[in-house]
C-alpha cells in the first residue's frame, strides 16, 4: 500500500497483484471546502500514484541507505525510573519542561522542576512528600522513619492525572509542569490535592479516602475538578503555581496564585467570597490584587511562612533564574492583611552560602525533623527533591546546603535505554509504568532475536511490574479520541531524517508481541524546508497491525508530497510508532530507505 498526503486531501493505492485500487479520502478541513477547489488536488495525487504503479517491482526494503538508526544491540546503562529512586539512592522523579522563554527572547523548550508538597497522607503524624514531575505523574513517598528522622523507601505513583488535550499538538512538548499543594480543603480532617498546570487551570481533587488510606480518584471529564478564577471561566496565565491559605482571617481560604507568563508574571491575592466557610470557593477578578510584581522574574512559585516570626505572612517562591526569593510582609495592619510588600528586589536565601540551586525551582516549607522550625524543600530540574534543615531560631532561620532526599532502588536490575528512541510524552491521558529498553538473550533468558538475522537484541517496551501499597488502581487512557491513535508511543529521536518530496520510501520493521498489544500504526511526520511549499506541514501513516507471538516483517511504502513530483525540495520529518494494549511489544531493524 502506497500512502499520499497533499495539503487537504489523502489517497491510498492498493497493489492487488494483476490490478490496482485508488482511494480517495480527505482531511477534515475537507468539510469547510468546495469539492471543486480540491480538483486540482486530487489530480495531482492521481498522477503520483499512477507513478507508484511502476515502482511496485522495486525491493520490499529498498535499495538506498538507512535514514535511521533502528537497530536495538545495546543502549546506555541506567536505572528504572518506575521506583522513583535512581540507582543512587535518590528520590528522582522523570525529568521534563516546556517552552519558556530565555534572556535573548528565544522561546525553547527548557527543563522545568517538579513540584512538591509535604503533608501527613496516612495519619501516622510523620510529614509525607507528593511529587508532581514535569510530565504529568504524581509520586506518593511515605514517610517510614521518626518524628525527628524522615525515611523514605521509594515511591508509588498516584492515580491523578490533570493533562489536556491541547497538548497533543504538534509545536507542544506535552508536559503538564504541575505546581502542587497539600492542604484540607474542605475542613473533613483529611488531606486534599490542589493543582495549578502548564495552561493556567486550577484543580482541587478531594482525597475520598479515610486518614490512614488515601484515596484520590481524577473523573475523565476534568471540568468537574476545575476551580474557577474568573467569573466567565478564563485563565489567567501559563505555569499556575497555587497556595492556598486565610489571609484575610474570614475562616474561608484565599488563593495566592504564582503567574509563571514571560514579562507579565508577577505574583496575585484572590479573596475568597464564598459565603460558607470552607464550602466551594469563589475567586474572581473583582477580588484580585497583585500584591508582588513579577519584575521578569517568570515562573514564580509562591509558598505562604511567617519567616520572621512577627505574627504577619511572609512569602517565598522559587524563580526561573535559580534564586528562592524571599519577601517579606511590612504591613502595619494586625495580622498583615491586607499585605504590603517592598516593590525592590527581594532578597535571595542562601543555602550554605550558595543563593543559585538551579533555574526553575520549586519550594516547599514543612517542618521535616519535628523541631517545631520549618524547613524548606526543593525540587531542581534535574527531577531530584532536596532538603534542608532549619538550624536557626525562631524569626531567624539559617540554612545549609541542600541534601538530596534518600530512598530505596526498588529494582533489581537497572536497564539499557536505546539511544535514539523514546517514549512519546504527548499523550492526553499519560499511562504510568511504560518502560522502553534495549533486550538481549543474556538479559532476558529465553529471548530470541529476529530470525535469519546477525542481530541479537531488540528494543523492548513494556509496562513495569509495581506492587503498590497506598495506590493500587491506575487511571486508564482515554484511546476514544481519534488524534490519540494508540495509548502508548514511542518517537524516534536520532539525527533528522531528510526526505526527498515527491520520491517514494519504503518502511520496514521486525514486530512481535506478549499479551494485548493491538493496532500498531506508525506515523511520519514534518515540515517541507525549502521551496514554494517551505512551512507546509506533511504527514503520512501506515495501515493498523498487530504484532503476533513470532517475528514478523512489516513493509509500507509512501510519497512524500512537497512543492511537486521530482522537485528538489527537503523535508525533514520524525518517526512515531503507537499501540494500544497493556502487553510487551518487541521492535527490531526499523529502516526507513528511499525505494527508487
Amino acid at each position: 500500500m502506497t500512502i499520499c498526503i497533499y495539503e487537504d486531501v489523502i489517497a491510498c493505492y492498493f497493489n492487488l497483484g494483476d490490478r490496482f485500487v485508488f482511494i480517495m479520502l480527505s482531511t477534515p478541513r475537507f468539510f469547510a471546502t468546495s469539492l471543486l477547489s480540491l480538483l486540482p488536488r486530487f489530480l495531482v495525487l492521481l498522477a503520483i500514484l499512477a507513478l507508484s504503479c511502476t515502482l511496485s517491482s522495486a525491493d520490499e526494503n529498498g535499495d538506498g541507505p538507512n535514514l535511521l538508526s533502528g537497530n536495538f544491540e545495546s543502549g546506555a546503562e541506567t536505572f528504572n525510573p518506575w521506583g522513583g529512586v535512581d540507582d543512587q539512592g535518590n528520590i528522582h522523579v522523570w525529568s521534563g519542561g516546556q517552552f519558556a522563554v530565555d534572556d535573548s527572547g528565544t522561546i525553547n523548550p527548557t527543563p522545568i522542576s517538579p513540584g512538591v508538597a509535604v503533608g501527613d497522607l496516612n495519619g501516622d503524624g510523620l510529614p509525607d512528600l507528593v511529587v508532581a514531575d514535569p510530565r504529568g505523574f504524581f509520586w506518593y513517598y511515605p514517610n517510614s522513619g521518626k518524628p525527628n528522622n524522615p525515611i523514605f523507601t521509594h515511591g508509588e505513583v498516584m492515580p491523578v492525572w490533570v493533562g489536556d488535550i491541547k497538548l497533543t499538538n504538534r509545536w507542544s512538548r506535552g508536559d503538564m509542569i504541575s505546581r502542587i499543594q497539600l492542604i484540607d480543603y474542605d475542613n473533613d480532617g483529611k488531606v486534599d490535592l490542589v493543582v495549578g498546570n502548564y495552561f493556567g487551570e486550577l484543580y482541587y481533587v478531594h482525597n475520598g479516602g479515610s486518614t490512614t488510606m488515601p484515596n484520590f480518584h481524577v473523573q475523565s471529564d476534568l471540568s468537574n475538578l476545575a476551580v474557577d478564577t474568573h467569573s466567565q471561566g478564563l485563565l489567567w496565565c501559563n505555569y499556575l503555581s497555587p497556595f492556598l491559605y486565610d489571609w484575610s482571617k474570614t475562616g474561608r481560604l484565599d488563593l495566592v496564585m504564582g503567574d509563571g507568563s514571560y514579562s507579565a508574571n508577577s505574583i496575585y491575592l484572590f479573596t475568597n467570597q464564598s459565603s460558607n466557610g470552607y464550602s466551594r470557593p469563589v475567586f474572581n477578578e473583582r477580588h484580585r490584587d497583585k500584591i508582588i510584581p513579577g519584575m521578569g522574574r517568570e515562573h514564580l512559585t509562591p509558598q505562604v511562612v511567617d519567616w520572621n516570626n512577627d505574627g504577619k505572612p511572609d512569602i517565598i517562591a522559587g524563580e526561573r533564574e535559580g534564586f528562592i526569593d524571599l519577601y517579606l510582609n511590612q504591613s502595619t495592619e494586625k495580622g498583615g492583611f491586607p499585605p504590603v510588600f517592598d516593590k525592590d528586589k527581594p532578597q535571595h536565601i542562601q543555602f550554605g552560602g550558595v543563593e543559585n540551586v538551579g533555574g526553575f525551582p520549586t519550594v516547599c516549607v514543612a517542618d521535616l525533623n519535628n523541631d517545631h522550625l520549618f524547613d524548606l524543600v526543593v525540587a531542581t530540574a534535574d527531577g531530584r527533591i532536596c532538603y534542608s534543615l532549619n538550624t536557626g531560631t525562631p524569626g531567624n532561620p539559617k540554612f545549609g546546603p541542600l541534601v538530596p532526599f534518600k530512598g530505596t532502588y526498588p529494582f533489581q536490575q537497572k536497564v539499557y535505554l536505546p539511544a535514539n528512541w523514546e517514549i512519546d510524552r504527548n499523550r492526553p491521558y499519560g499511562v504510568p509504568y511504560g518502560l522502553l529498553e534495549c533486550t538481549n538473550a543474556k538479559l532476558e533468558p529465553g529471548f530470541t532475536p529476529p530470525p535469519d538475522t546477525k542481530l541479537t537484541g531488540a528494543a523492548k517496551f513494556s509496562v513495569v511490574d509495581i506492587h503498590p501499597v497506598y495506590f493500587k488502581d491506575k487511571y486508564e487512557a482515554d484511546t476514544s479520541d481519534t488524534e490519540l491513535d494508540g495509548m502508548h508511543a514511542i518517537n524516534y529521536k536520532g539525527d533528522p531524517i531528510i526526505v526527498q518530496a515527491g520520491a517514494r520510501y519504503i518502511l520496514s520493521l521486525w514486530t512481535r508481541s506478549q499479551g494485548s498489544v493491538s493496532n500498531i500504526i506508525w506515523t511520519i511526520h514534518g515540515v517541507v524546508s525549502s521551496g514554494d511549499k517551505k512551512g507546509q506541514y506533511l504527514e503520512a501513516q501506515g495501515s493498523p497491525f498487530d504484532a503476533g507471538s513470532t517475528w514478523n516483517r512489516v513493509h509500507n511504502d509512501f510519497v512524500v508530497l512537497g512543492n511537486a513530483q521530482g522537485s528538489k525540495d527537503t523535508v525533514g520529518v520524525s518517526l512515531s510508532l503507537n499501540w494500544i494494549g497493556d502487553g510487551t511489544l518487541y521492535l527490531d531493524d526499523i529502516t526507513l530507505k528511499k525505494a527508487d
